[in-house]
């Protein structure tokens, strides 16, 4: 099940988010979270910058989504400026 899971990117996003969201027992789920996820899910896997707020944007990198799949995350205005820097020089 973890091979099925790990081929196919927006799941494996998913699956990794919401396991690394559960184990942070200090900060709780709140309203949007699911939102976020699911957004997240399609988002990392598939683009080279992702914007998001601070809390999932530190998950993202720490839990190796953005590496594994080359994305570049920030979090707020300055967050988009330092996501798209590495973008516009790579074009």
């Amino acid at each position: 099940m973890r091979a099925l899971v790990a081929g196919l990117p927006t799941v494996d996003v998913l699956a990794t988010l919401r396991r690394e969201k559960h184990r942070d027992l200090t900060h709780p789920w709140e309203q949007h979270d699911l939102s976020d996820l699911i957004m997240l899910s399609t988002t990392v896997p598939y683009c080279d910058a992702v914007v998001t707020e601070r809390r999932w944007a530190h998950i993202v990198q720490t839990s190796g989504l953005a590496s594994k799949y080359r994305t570049e995350m920030g979090a707020g205005l300055a967050g988009l400026r330092a996501a798209l820097d590495p973008v516009t020089e790579d074009s």
